[in-house]
């Protein structure tokens, strides 16, 4: 666990049932790969594939309890506590065998900043689109909309080509709750264009254009997974949590990722990389 997730020495003696095993075939999660556990009478924890996922009844700074809370930023292994205003609080756990606290950070995190004359800059500047970002069906499809499409400036030429995490970026930082852009990356509309946000971006001067390398996309899918699976086998990192409940077994390439991920032999960056590349096959 790092700073953000802080096991007591008596709480993590607790034997597991479930459990990371490397046999012949590769690794494995062996037993549960869901659990909850509980900290005295009001807090309880999930876990899942041996990492704290969530959290309800923590005891909050004011002595209160909390019962809404999401992991935070992925790279920090972080949590966040929902707040009065709609937003979110971000900070870090404290799990003994008899309660759970969550601890305010002393710094909240600042949204991505957005650049005068790129698209997160024009949509900013847009009344109309700021009105519209609260709801969370148009900022979904505004995230869809700015992942996997070309998108170019009808005064300037400028074009917009963003990696999904970019676009999740952009979506958090117009919205302005302190959310994380794991809230969207990998919903499954990435790429889907509504007309509503196709209008929506054409009034303030931009309109979308053609032009994804399926076959490339697919060749670097395939070498990442191959780079993954040269490295030894590690400790699961943080970040899986959010992910492991896809995890899977089988020789197709998303199982071989997820095994990947599950394994410490993949990095978060190359985890966002390879969905972004990676054709889900249609049912």
């Amino acid at each position: 666990m790092n700073a953000h997730t802080v096991i007591s020495a008596s709480a993590a003696e607790f034997v597991p049932p479930g459990r990371l095993v490397s046999g012949k075939d590769g690794p494995r999660w062996e037993g549960q790969l869901t659990w909850t556990r509980r900290h005295g009478e009001h807090a309880r924890t999930t876990w899942l594939a041996g990492l704290v996922s969530g959290v309800t009844g923590a005891m909050l700074p004011d002595g209160s309890r909390g019962y809404i809370f999401k992991t935070g930023a992925p790279e920090t292994g972080g949590w966040r506590r929902a707040g009065g205003d709609g937003g979110w609080t971000h900070g870090r756990l404290e799990v003994t065998d008899d309660e759970v606290l969550f601890v305010d950070d002393t710094e909240q995190p600042s949204p991505r900043r957005l650049q005068a004359g790129s698209i997160g800059g024009d949509l900013a500047r847009s009344s109309a689109i700021m009105d519209k970002i609260g709801d969370l069906d148009f900022a979904a499809d505004l995230y869809g909309a700015l992942c996997s499409i070309g998108w170019r400036k009808v005064t300037t030429g400028k074009e917009y080509w963003g990696t999904w995490r970019r676009a999740a970026e952009t979506v958090v930082a117009l919205r302005g709750l302190r959310e994380c852009y794991t809230d969207y990356f990998l919903m499954g509309n990435e790429g889907l264009l509504t007309a509503e946000v196709r209008d929506a971006l054409g009034d303030i001067g931009w309109t979308h254009i053609e032009g994804v390398d399926a076959e490339s996309r697919a060749r670097r899918a395939l070498n990442i997974v191959e780079t993954c699976e040269a490295r030894p086998v590690g400790n699961t990192p943080e970040w899986y949590r959010l992910w492991a409940n896809g995890l899977s077994y089988g020789p197709e390439l998303d199982n071989r990722m997820h095994v990947c991920a599950l394994s410490g032999r993949a990095n978060l960056h190359e985890w966002e990389l390879f969905w972004e590349c990676f054709e889900i096959p249609a049912e």
